[in-house]
């Protein structure tokens, strides 16, 4: 009969715990060893100083900037304020050697607090102020310096600022927004900024009202250009020249029957030789062409005169005539004039 292999006793469960517990240290330390270390404040404060050196004053001012941020010491805090003032940005520096007395106080370092009041001291005059005022505090109203809030006891108080441009904002819920800039000098400039009343938004006024359709002119809207206003027309002016044609014919008849009637050779005595007749008749044949052209002239005026009244009247609307035209007549007795109207 085959023998089992010994059994080895299970892990005691404290032992199980701890193993779990290395292996998660070993992994955060394997995670950390792949990472670079992160600078530290020291770093940053060489690598400033060493930008500094070589005349890169923004990139210093950076690293002296995350050297501080990472620890508040008194030396990195001096070569930023000096690094500042190299930007021109006189009010940064003067905060920061105010700062910066202090904690050499509070450090022993009395030789370094009495150098960061003097630089104080000497930057004080140069310095530039803002005050920003509000001329009526409503409920909800933000007011912002180049984008951070103002508290109440910063309003209407002088500001010490940099030189350069600066913005001034303010908001208040169901209120127009307000914004203004303003640029600062570099040395002992003071400017301010009001903030005015704010306005609530005007309301959207309706469109005006369209303008009312004129309405449409009496008659069919073509007077003076129809058919009937002008055969109209032609019809005055044809009766008007066959008025004053007829009237000259009528003249030149009594002219020459009385000039061949006074004529001795013609009409010796009043009696009137076969050649006096012959002159009087013709005289007389353009006696008949005178009253013909009297006649149709005057029928042709006439007719152009009603047809032009009608027109101008607009007394023929929907079922005005499409063509018209004039005919003049004459007979044995006289002559006229006709109007062909159709429709």
């Amino acid at each position: 009969m085959r023998s089992r292999p010994p059994s080895h006793p299970p892990c005691p469960p404290h032992w199980r715990e701890g193993g779990a517990v290395a292996l998660a240290l070993w992994l955060l330390a394997g995670n950390a060893a792949a990472q670079p270390p992160a600078p530290d404040a020291a770093e940053l404060h060489r690598q400033g100083l060493a930008l500094l050196e070589a005349g890169k004053v923004d990139e210093a001012c950076a690293k002296l900037g995350a050297s501080v941020a990472a620890e508040r010491a008194v030396a990195p805090l001096a070569d930023l304020a000096r690094c500042h003032e190299l930007q021109g940005k006189i009010a940064t520096a003067y905060t920061e050697l105010v700062e910066l007395s202090v904690l050499a106080e509070k450090a022993g370092d009395a030789d370094r607090a009495t150098r960061a009041r003097e630089g104080a001291s000497r930057l004080a005059p140069r310095l530039s102020k803002l005050r920003v005022e509000v001329v009526e505090p409503i409920p909800g109203l933000v007011v912002k310096r180049d984008g951070i809030v103002m508290t109440a006891d910063q309003l209407g108080a002088l500001a010490v600022v940099d030189p350069g441009l600066h913005v001034v904002t303010a908001e208040a819920p169901g209120y127009e927004p307000f914004r203004a800039e303003v640029r600062i000098g570099a040395d002992a400039d003071a400017k301010g900024v009001l903030v005015p009343r704010m306005k609530k938004p005007a309301a959207k006024s309706p469109p005006p009202p369209k303008p009312p359709v004129p309405p449409p002119p009496a008659g069919d809207g073509r007077r003076g250009t129809s058919t009937v206003g002008i055969v109209g027309f032609v019809g005055s002016g044809v009766g008007f020249v066959g008025l004053v044609i007829g009237t000259i014919f009528g003249v030149q008849t009594l002219v020459e029957v009385n000039e061949a009637e006074e004529d001795e050779r013609l009409c010796p005595n009043k009696r009137c030789t076969p050649l006096g007749r012959l002159a009087i008749d013709e005289a007389e044949t353009k006696g008949i062409v005178s009253t013909v052209t009297l006649s149709v002239g005057g029928a042709a005026l006439a007719t152009g005169v009603v047809l032009l009244v009608v027109d101008g009247l607009g007394l023929l609307k929907d079922d005005a005539p499409k063509k018209a035209a004039i005919s003049p007549w004459v007979g044995p007795d006289g002559g006229g004039l006709g109007v062909t109207v159709g429709f």
